[in-house]
C-alpha cells in the first residue's frame, strides 16, 4: 500500500484527480438542470426574480459607468499611473479661502525641470473644449501638449508618429495633430490613409501625422478628440501667451522609481516659491504639491460648480447598493415562500437519500443562475442609460462614447454572483430546518400558520430602505423649492447678460443704445460687475479703525447710474450713483448691507468715509447701502461695495477708456419674464459690430446661468424618488407576496372563523393586521435610519434640515397607504373563503 501510494505513478494520481473533477462536472451539471426544471415549473415567479434582480443589479452597473471615471479610475492607457502625478499649487484668496491651482507657465515647466536634475520628467497640456472640427459645425475637444507628454504618460502610437520639438517652436510651430483613435473610427470611418490629410481646427489648418493607441482619450475626463503642439495654442486676449509668464497648461510629473514622491516635491516647491516671488510676498503660504492621476476627486478638476455635484456621487453610490439590497432581499423574501411551499417535495427528497448539502447547493443554484442572467440584463441597462446618466450629473464633460468597459462587466458579474448567493441562503434555511416526518404527514394541503421570521425580517428590511430613500428624495424636494424661491438680491428672471470684448467705446454707447430701444426691453446698463465673480480687491483704510489688508477687504466693481434700477437691486437706505457723481465730483460709493454690519454693525454708515490701498489717498464718501447679491447658493455671499464708472482712475481702462483692452459687462432688462425668445433679437445688434472673433458675445439669460446651481438638488430629488417609488414597488410587492401566502396558509383557520360567526370585517382586520405591524416596524426602524443618513445628506441641501418632519410624515403616510393597498385584494379574499370546501379540504 505504502509503495502503491508513493511510486505506483503520479498518472493514477492524476486520472484520480481527472476523474474526480469529471464527478463534480457532472454533479453540477445534474444540479443546474433540476434547477432549470423548477424554474420552468414556476415562469411567473422565475419572471418576478429575473427583473428585480436586471433592475437592482442594472442600477449599479449604470452608475458605476458614470462615476468610475470620475471617482475610481485612473486614466485608461497610462503605464504605471501610480507613478504619474499632477503638479497643483494652494494660495490663500480672499476671506481665508485657499484655492487650488493646476496652471503654470512655459517658464515654470523649465524651471521645475531643472529643479529635477533630470530625475523628474515634466511635461504640459491645456484642453480646450468646445471647439470647431473639420469644415461643419462639429465641435469637440483639443489638447494643446508638449512633445514629450505622450512618452511621458506611456502612450503608443497606434499610425504614424507623435510630434517633435522640431514641430513645437513657440511663435512659429508646425501645425500638426495627432487624432484619438476613437474620434479616427467616428469621423474618418478608420481610413488608414487619412495621414497626411489636414483637418481644420477653428480657422487653422493641421497636418494629421498619427492615431493614438486605442483606448486613450486624455489624462482629463474630457474626452480629447485631437492632440496638437502646444505652441500652435492661439494666442489669448492679453496676446502672444509665450512672451510672458501667462500660466497656460496643466502639468504632470513622471518620478523615477528610486527617487521619493516627498523629496521629489520638496525639490519643486522649493523653486516655484523662488520663481514666484510677488505671490509668495503676497502669500507666504503659497506652496506646491503633487496629486494622484485619478481624473477629479474635486473641484480641481471639474471646477468648484461640480462640488456638489461630486458630492452627490459618492452619496448615489450608497443609493445604488441599496436598491440592490431591497431587490436582493425581495428575491429572497420570494425563494423562501417558494421553498416552504415545496417543505414536502424537499423532505422527500431527503428520505430519498439527498444530502442536505446537496439540497443547499441546488436551491443556491436556482438563484445564481437567475443573478447571472439579471447581470446580463443589467449590462444592457447601463449600456442604455449609463451614457445619459453621465450627461446628466456632468453636463458640461465631453465624455467617451465608451459606456461599458471590463471594470462595468467584472463589477456587474461580482455583483450578481454575491447577490445570487445571498438570496440563495434564504431557500436554503428550509432545506437546513426542514422535519422530514412533518412534512410527509402534511400531505398536500400544506396547511397551517408557519412564521418565517426571516422572510418577515426582510420585508422589513425593504420597508426600512424605502422609507429612507423616500425621505431622502422629499428633503432634496424641498431644498430644490427653498432655492428656487430664494432671494438673490437681484431679480434674476428680468435679466440677459453677456460681455463686449475688445469693443471701441463708440461701438459699445451705439450697441447699448440699439439694444434700449429693442420691444420688450426696460433699460440696459453696463458695469464691471458680474455678481458670479466677488470682483477686484483693495486694501481699506478707516480713520477710526484698523485697516483691512487686501486678502480680507471687501470686493469692488465699477457700475454706471442704471445699474441698480436695471438689475433690481434695492437701496435700502440713501442713493444710488447719478450724473452729479463726475469725474471731478468728491469720490463716493455705495456699499452692500453685509459691510455695513461688518464694519459699521448698528450704526448708519451714511456720511462715513474710507480711503483704498492707501491711507494718503482720498476719502471716499458712503452715499449709500444696497441689498446683498448672492450668487453661489452654497457659499457665504462676499462682502461688496460699488464705485460710479465716471469716477475710474486714469491708469484704469474700463468701459470708459476709448479702446478697453478687455470687456464690458452688459446687463439687459427685460419689461416682462425673459425667454430665449429676446436672443435673437439681440444678438442681431451685436453682429453688426466688431467684436473678438475667439470670444463673441453671447447674450444668455441670467435664470440660465443659474441652472447648473440647481441641477444637483434636481438630480438628486429626482434620482432619489425614482429609487424610492421603485423600492416601494419592490416592498409592496413583497408585502402583497407575504399576505397572500400566509391567507393561502391559513384558509382552514379562516373556514373555521367563519363558521363560528367571524364576520367579513373581523377576517379583514385580521389579516391586515399582519401587514400592519410589518409596516410599523419598517416605518419605525426606516425613520430612525433616515434621521442617522441626515448627517450624511445636510452638507447637501440648501435651507433644509434633512430631519424635517413633515417630510418624514408624508414619507411614512404614502409607505403606509401603499402597504394597506398591497395587503387589501389577499385580504378581500380571506373574507370570501368557503367554510365547507376549507373545512372539506382538512
Amino acid at each position: 500500500m505504502r509503495y502503491w501510494r508513493g511510486s505506483s505513478n503520479a498518472g493514477g494520481g492524476a486520472v484520480g484527480v481527472a476523474s474526480r473533477a469529471a464527478r463534480l462536472m457532472d454533479t453540477l451539471a445534474q444540479d443546474v438542470t433540476y434547477a432549470l426544471r423548477g424554474l420552468r415549473r414556476s415562469p411567473g415567479l422565475t419572471a418576478t426574480i429575473l427583473f428585480a434582480f436586471t433592475f437592482g443589479l442594472g442600477v449599479n452597473a449604470a452608475l458605476f459607468a458614470a462615476v468610475d471615471r470620475v471617482l475610481f479610475q485612473a486614466p485608461p492607457g497610462v503605464v504605471a499611473p501610480e507613478e504619474v502625478h499632477r503638479l497643483v499649487h494652494f494660495e490663500h484668496g480672499a476671506h481665508g479661502l485657499v484655492y487650488p491651482g493646476d496652471m503654470f507657465s512655459p517658464r515654470d515647466r523649465l524651471a521645475l525641470i531643472d529643479a529635477g536634475q533630470g530625475r523628474i520628467a515634466i511635461e504640459g497640456y491645456d484642453t480646450e473644449t468646445d471647439q470647431r472640427i473639420g469644415d461643419g459645425d462639429e465641435r469637440g475637444t483639443i489638447s494643446y501638449a508638449t512633445p514629450g507628454f505622450f512618452q511621458l504618460v506611456g502612450v503608443r502610437s497606434f499610425r504614424g508618429r507623435f510630434f517633435t520639438d522640431d514641430e513645437n517652436h513657440y511663435g512659429n510651430p508646425t501645425n500638426v495633430a495627432v487624432l484619438n483613435h476613437a474620434y479616427w473610427r467616428r469621423a474618418f470611418g478608420g481610413d488608414p490613409s487619412v495621414l497626411g490629410r489636414t483637418i481644420r481646427i477653428d480657422s487653422t489648418l493641421f497636418t494629421i501625422v498619427g492615431i493614438a493607441q486605442p483606448g486613450f482619450d486624455g489624462l482629463d475626463l474630457d474626452a480629447v478628440d485631437v492632440w496638437a503642439p502646444l505652441a500652435s495654442k492661439p494666442p489669448g486676449m492679453e496676446g502672444p501667451w509665450w512672451n510672458g509668464s501667462f500660466e497656460i497648461m496643466s502639468l504632470v510629473a513622471r518620478i523615477r522609481h528610486d527617487i521619493d514622491v516627498t523629496q521629489a516635491t520638496a525639490l519643486l516647491n522649493d523653486r516655484l516659491r523662488r520663481e514666484w516671488t510677488n505671490a509668495v510676498a503676497n502669500d507666504s503660504t503659497l506652496r506646491l504639491t503633487m496629486a494622484p492621476l485619478l481624473q477629479a476627486r474635486g473641484p480641481l478638476g471639474l471646477g468648484r460648480g461640480n462640488e456638489r455635484v461630486l458630492a452627490l456621487m459618492t452619496r448615489l453610490v450608497g443609493v445604488a447598493l441599496g436598491v440592490l439590497v431591497i431587490a436582493t432581499s425581495n428575491v429572497a423574501s420570494l425563494q423562501l415562500m417558494r421553498a416552504l411551499r415545496r417543505r414536502r417535495e424537499i423532505a422527500v427528497r431527503v428520505a430519498l437519500g439527498v444530502s442536505r448539502g446537496r439540497l443547499i447547493v441546488q436551491l443556491v443554484i436556482e438563484t445564481l443562475l437567475l443573478a447571472i442572467l439579471g447581470g446580463l440584463g443589467a449590462l444592457f441597462i447601463a449600456a442604455w442609460t449609463g451614457g445619459a446618466l453621465r450627461r446628466l450629473l456632468l453636463s458640461d464633460v465631453h465624455w467617451t462614447t465608451t459606456v461599458i468597459d471590463a471594470r462595468v462587466v467584472g463589477l456587474t458579474v461580482a455583483l450578481a454572483i454575491l447577490a445570487g448567493v445571498i438570496a440563495g441562503v434564504a431557500p436554503a434555511s428550509v432545506a437546513l430546518r426542514a422535519d422530514i416526518m412533518t412534512a410527509l404527514k402534511a400531505g398536500s394541503a400544506e396547511t397551517g400558520r408557519p412564521r418565517s421570521p426571516l422572510r418577515i425580517g426582510l420585508l422589513v428590511l425593504q420597508t426600512t430602505l424605502c422609507m429612507v430613500m423616500l425621505a431622502a428624495a422629499g428633503a432634496f424636494i424641498r431644498s430644490l423649492q427653498h432655492a428656487a424661491d430664494f432671494a438673490l438680491g437681484f431679480d434674476a428672471d428680468r435679466l440677459i447678460t453677456f460681455q463686449l470684448i475688445r469693443t471701441s467705446e463708440a461701438d459699445v454707447r451705439d450697441a447699448l443704445a440699439r439694444i434700449s430701444a429693442l420691444p420688450g426691453v426696460a433699460s440696459v446698463t453696463r458695469a464691471d460687475v458680474d455678481p458670479r465673480n466677488p470682483g477686484e480687491l483693495a486694501s481699506l483704510y478707516f480713520p477710526t479703525r484698523d485697516s483691512t489688508p487686501t486678502l480680507l477687504s471687501p470686493s469692488f466693481g465699477y457700475a454706471d447710474t442704471a445699474y441698480a434700477r436695471t438689475i433690481g437691486l434695492q437701496v435700502l437706505s440713501g442713493r444710488w450713483f447719478t450724473a452729479a457723481d463726475g469725474p471731478t465730483a468728491p469720490l463716493v460709493a455705495v456699499i452692500d448691507e453685509g459691510m455695513a454690519k461688518q464694519y459699521w454693525r448698528d450704526a448708519d454708515p451714511v456720511g462715513q468715509c474710507f480711503s483704498r490701498r492707501s491711507p494718503n489717498n482720498p476719502c471716499v464718501r458712503i452715499v449709500g447701502v444696497a441689498q446683498r447679491i448672492r450668487w453661489d447658493l452654497g457659499a457665504t455671499p462676499p462682502l461688496r461695495y460699488y464705485l460710479p464708472a465716471t469716477q475710474v482712475p486714469a491708469s484704469r481702462s474700463l468701459p470708459t477708456n476709448p479702446n478697453p483692452p478687455c470687456c464690458t459687462m452688459i446687463t439687459v432688462r427685460t419689461v416682462t419674464r425673459a425667454t430665449p425668445a429676446a436672443l435673437p433679437s439681440i444678438r442681431s445688434v451685436l453682429s453688426a459690430y466688431h467684436t473678438s472673433a475667439e470670444f463673441p458675445p453671447t447674450p444668455r439669460l441670467v435664470t440660465e446661468r443659474l441652472a447648473p446651481q440647481m441641477r444637483p438638488w434636481r438630480i438628486a430629488g429626482a434620482l432619489f424618488l425614482l429609487f424610492g417609488l421603485l423600492a416601494l414597488s419592490a416592498a409592496s410587492a413583497g408585502i402583497y407576496g407575504l399576505v397572500g401566502y400566509e391567507v393561502t396558509q391559513r384558509t382552514h383557520e379562516f373556514g373555521v372563523r367563519i363558521t363560528l360567526g367571524a364576520t367579513s370585517r373581523a377576517i379583514l382586520a385580521l389579516v391586515l393586521g399582519s401587514s400592519a405591524r410589518i409596516v410599523a416596524i419598517g416605518v419605525i426602524a426606516g425613520a430612525g435610519a433616515a434621521l442617522w443618513s441626515g448627517r450624511v445628506l445636510s452638507a447637501l441641501l440648501f435651507e433644509t434640515s434633512p430631519y424635517d418632519p413633515a417630510v418624514l410624515a408624508v414619507t411614512a403616510a404614502s409607505l403606509s397607504l401603499a402597504a394597506f393597498c398591497a395587503s387589501l385584494v389577499p385580504a378581500w379574499r380571506a373574507t370570501r373563503v368557503d367554510p365547507a370546501i376549507s373545512l372539506r379540504a382538512d
